[in-house]
Order: C-alpha cells, then sequence, then structure tokens
C-alpha cells in the first residue's frame, strides 16, 4: 500500500516501493526513520551553517564544508553529497554511523 501523500505514476511504481518512499513521500510519511537522519536535516539547515562530515559503516567520510554540498531527498532517507571537484555521491543514510560536527570558522574581521 503507498503512502498516503505519494503520488506515483505507473513507470515509478514500477521501480519498487522503496523509490516511492525514499524519493516521493511527503515529511508525514517518514515515520520510524532514525533520528540522526533528523539531527542531519537540522543540521544542514541551521544558521549559521556549521561544516561537518557525514561518518558512513564502511568507512567512507563525507565532508560538507557548506550547505550546497548536500542535497536532502524530500523523504529524508537519501542524499546527494557534492564533492569540490564536481563528482557527487548518493548516499543512504541507514547506513550512516555518525555525524562530526567540524568547528566554526573564525569570524572575517
Amino acid at each position: 500500500m503507498r503512502p498516503k501523500h505519494c503520488e506515483v505514476d505507473d513507470h515509478l511504481a514500477s521501480l519498487g516501493p522503496s523509490v516511492v518512499e525514499s524519493f516521493l513521500c511527503e515529511p508525514d510519511d517518514r515515520e520510524g526513520f532514525p533520528v540522526a537522519i533528523e539531527q542531519l536535516r537540522t543540521t544542514h539547515r541551521a544558521t549559521p551553517f556549521q561544516p561537518l562530515t557525514i561518518h558512513m559503516g564502511d568507512g567512507r567520510q563525507f565532508p560538507i564544508p557548506h550547505p550546497d554540498f548536500l542535497s536532502m531527498s524530500p523523504a529524508g532517507r537519501t542524499v546527494v553529497v557534492y564533492h569540490a571537484d564536481g563528482s557527487a555521491s548518493i548516499v543512504d543514510l541507514l547506513l550512516m554511523t555518525e555525524l562530526e560536527l567540524s568547528r566554526p570558522s573564525p569570524a572575517r574581521a
């Protein structure tokens, strides 16, 4: 059964419920997601932004020096992390083990 707030055409439905839930559902349908995902969303939206690093269970690390380097899916389970060299990684946040917050940069005079 599809979550009540998802609008899905036949092609997207054929990709399976995990795709639908990961990318198309509104935030009301995110019940049961780990607290760390909500912590990332809150940290990403914080003003002023504090640089952070996402640590994954397989040892990979994704530095986020600026909010523009991270794009969260509406449902919040996956993110796109943009790298300084122009490449990008699609990351499943259910595999995230830690959010490391960097020290804020000193204010420029």
